[in-house]
């Protein structure tokens, strides 16, 4: 994609050129380069901003994601080496939006958001209009296709919102844009578009995620019914309505080894999961949750008489048994909750405290989990780990709205 955003006139641009460096942006060099720069910086501005605050929905985020490595690896193609890091602007974002600023009080931070948001939607609104048919491309990373009429619905949310806008022909410019360039990936080698991504994961989250087999069906080929697929979300069902998900494609100075998120709609809900590996074949596997106000549960494939956090130095935290609740058609699931008394005691640990998780089995014999992690890295989940992810989950928002 060393091509991408070329041949954007400057008109559509110029909003986004603002973001950029003063002196790339003044400097006598291919207009064209500018514009990448001006991309490059206002997708990386924001993708630092939202670290900070929490600005963007999923999609928003996946399309923010798509364009500023697109543009980094076109820059470092066309400028040479070491050219997208001059123009990255991650920190600038990270730095001026910590306490989630007003419009009166940071005009200029706002704007660059705003910036960064019509080149998201337009990039979401994207693959509704390709040339191309639509259902011959697959979603990079999906291995799935979907008709025109399931990219429309994300097309038509992103144009009302910029219908009475001053920025209605940009936003409609460089949607045409993007669209020309969702056909350049569809027309060569496995016909696989990383655009697509955008928009997909836009229309999972519309409605407040409820995703209806009845609703897509019409629009989808026979053999798939549901929008969601392995993979889609590697995290269990109570984290899919996420608005964002530190570290993956989510610009993050604090990678991580298990999920954090911050969940979409009201309420306590489950933000940190790590995965409870097992010791062995047919040994007990599941989830470790915590939610936004620090309530610590877990969800096991098989019974155990007792299950208990491990802080080391002989320390055990015993977890509460919850009585399963039957779902037809579902695997049953074994609930473990932990008391506020045994939550104050973890609020007393110190931050290098490493956790582990031990469980007794129905012979009261003990053992231990092999790892508790997202994608099995087996690396020490630690208490600061968990109250900087809580920090990052419960960090101010602000709604960006219309411009």
């Amino acid at each position: 994609m060393s091509g991408f955003v070329r041949s954007v006139s400057a008109v559509i641009i110029a909003a986004c050129l603002v973001a950029a460096t003063p002196a790339l942006a003044q400097a006598a060099i291919d207009p064209e380069l500018r514009r990448l720069a001006g991309m490059h910086a206002a997708s990386t501005y924001a993708l630092g901003a939202n670290d900070t605050c929490d600005l963007f929905k999923q999609g928003e985020l996946r399309a923010l994601d798509v364009l500023a490595r697109a543009t980094g690896e076109a820059l470092e193609v066309d400028a040479g080496p070491g050219t997208s890091d001059r123009v990255n602007r991650y920190s600038s974002g990270f730095e001026e939006w910590k306490g989630c600023p007003t419009k009166a009080a940071a005009p200029d931070a706002w704007r660059h958001i705003h910036n960064a948001k019509i080149l998201a939607s337009a990039l979401i609104a994207a693959p509704a209009m390709m040339s191309r048919d639509p259902a011959t491309c697959e979603i990079e990373g999906e291995g799935r296709a979907y008709d025109r009429k399931v990219w429309q619905i994300a097309a038509d949310v992103k144009a009302a919102e910029y219908r009475s806008s001053a920025r209605h022909a940009e936003f409609e410019a460089l949607q045409s844009y993007f669209a020309g360039q969702v056909d350049d990936e569809c027309a060569y080698g496995r016909r696989h578009s990383i655009i697509m991504q955008a928009a997909f994961d836009f229309i999972r989250q519309i409605d407040q995620g409820i995703i209806m087999r009845n609703f897509y069906a019409p629009h989808m080929p026979a053999d798939q019914t549901i929008v969601l697929g392995p993979g889609a979300v590697p995290i269990p069902e109570e984290h899919f309505f996420w608005r964002s998900r530190r570290g993956d494609f989510v610009a993050s100075e604090t990678p991580v080894n298990f999920g954090v998120y911050r969940i979409s709609g009201k309420g306590d809900k489950k933000a940190i999961s790590a995965v409870i590996v097992p010791l062995s074949a047919g040994a007990p596997a599941g989830f470790l949750f915590i939610s936004k106000q620090g309530k610590w549960s877990a969800r096991l494939d098989r019974d155990v008489r007792v299950l208990s956090l491990d802080m080391g130095g002989g320390q055990f935290v015993p977890f509460d048994r919850v009585m399963p609740k039957p779902v037809a058609g579902e695997p049953t699931a074994y609930v473990f909750e932990l008391s506020d008394a045994n939550r104050a005691l973890l609020d007393r640990l110190k931050a290098s405290t490493q956790i582990g998780l031990q469980y007794q089995d129905n012979e009261r014999r003990w053992a231990s989990f092999a790892a508790l992690t997202r994608n099995q890295a087996a690396e020490p989940l630690r208490m600061v780990d968990i109250r900087t992810a809580l920090a990052w989950v419960n960090s101010p928002a602000a709604d960006v709205g219309k411009e």
